[in-house]
C-alpha cells in the first residue's frame, strides 16, 4: 500500500466515525449567518462535509487540507452530491501558499471563510500558526467574517469525553509537552472496538494549543478584529476553562 493509499484509508476511516450528522445540524445553521451566499475559505477542510452543507445556503468554498488523502475523499462526496466547490491540498502555514493557488488557477479573495475542529492546532507551533493566520488573513477581502473553533490549551493532563458508538469508544487525552520543543501538547487518540475488545486506530499527534488570551493576541496580531465569542453553536457565554471550547468570529 502507497503512503496515498494508507491516507485515503484514514481519511475514510475518519469520515465514517465521526457522527456527521448531528455536528452538521448543530454547526451550519450558525455558520450560515454569516457566510449564506458568499465565495468562502474552508480552512482543514478535511473530507468536504462543512462546504458542501454550506453550499444548501448558497456558499461555495475553497477547501484547503494537508492531507491528500482528505482531499481525495472530499472530491468523491463532491461528485456524489454534485456540489460546487473545490478542494485543494496544500500546507496553509507555508509562506508559499498563495503562490500555489495562483499557479493552481485558483480564487485568491474570499467572502469569508472557517477553520473548524481546533484545526489551528495541527499546525503544530506557534510560527506556523502565524503564518497560518498571516496567508488567511491575505485571502480575504476587507470587511470579511473568519470563524474558528478553537480548545482551550489544558495545563494538566485533561481528558475529552468519551465519544460512544454503536459498539464503539472514541477516547482522547491531551497530555502537556514538558520538554523545550515547539508542540506545547501530545493528543492521543483511539477508537475501541468494544465488542471484539481491540483498538481500530491509535494516533499521537504533536499540537500546539492556544488558551483563550493566547488565541486573542495571535489573531489580532495579524490583523484581525474580535467581534463575538461563544463557548458552544447556540451562542452560550465564553468558557475559559481548560479543555473548553471557543467559537470566534473574527472581522478582517
Amino acid at each position: 500500500m502507497t503512503k496515498f493509499d494508507e491516507e485515503i484509508e484514514h481519511a475514510r476511516f475518519y469520515d465514517t466515525n465521526l457522527n456527521w450528522e448531528p455536528r452538521i445540524k448543530r454547526e451550519v445553521p450558525f455558520l450560515q449567518k454569516y457566510l449564506a451566499n458568499k465565495n468562502i475559505l474552508d480552512i482543514a477542510c478535511a473530507t468536504g462535509r462543512h462546504s458542501l452543507a454550506l453550499e444548501e445556503f448558497g456558499a461555495v468554498s475553497l477547501g484547503i487540507d494537508i492531507s491528500p488523502g482528505m482531499v481525495a475523499v472530499a472530491n468523491e462526496k463532491k461528485k456524489e452530491q454534485d456540489g460546487k466547490s473545490t478542494f485543494f491540498t496544500a500546507d496553509v502555514s507555508a509562506l508559499d501558499l498563495p503562490t500555489k493557488l495562483k499557479e493552481a488557477g485558483l480564487k485568491m479573495e474570499f467572502d469569508g471563510g472557517i477553520m473548524l475542529g481546533n484545526a489551528i492546532s495541527n499546525f503544530g507551533s506557534l510560527m506556523a500558526g502565524v503564518r497560518g493566520m498571516r496567508n488567511i488573513y491575505s485571502l480575504l477581502k476587507k470587511n470579511s467574517t473568519f470563524i474558528c473553533q478553537t480548545v482551550n490549551r489544558p495545563n494538566s493532563f485533561f481528558y475529552f469525553p468519551p465519544r460512544f458508538q454503536p459498539d464503539k469508544v472514541f477516547i482522547r487525552l491531551m497530555v502537556p509537552n514538558q520538554q523545550v520543543a515547539e508542540n506545547n501538547m501530545f493528543l492521543h487518540a483511539a477508537l475501541i472496538n468494544l465488542k471484539e475488545q481491540k483498538y481500530e486506530f491509535q494516533r499521537v499527534s504533536k499540537t500546539f494549543m492556544y488558551s483563550v488570551e493566547e488565541f486573542t493576541d495571535l489573531v489580532t496580531s495579524v490583523g484581525f478584529k474580535v467581534v463575538e465569542q461563544y463557548s458552544n453553536y447556540n451562542g452560550d457565554p465564553v468558557d475559559e476553562s481548560d479543555g473548553a471550547t471557543t467559537i470566534w468570529v473574527l472581522l478582517k
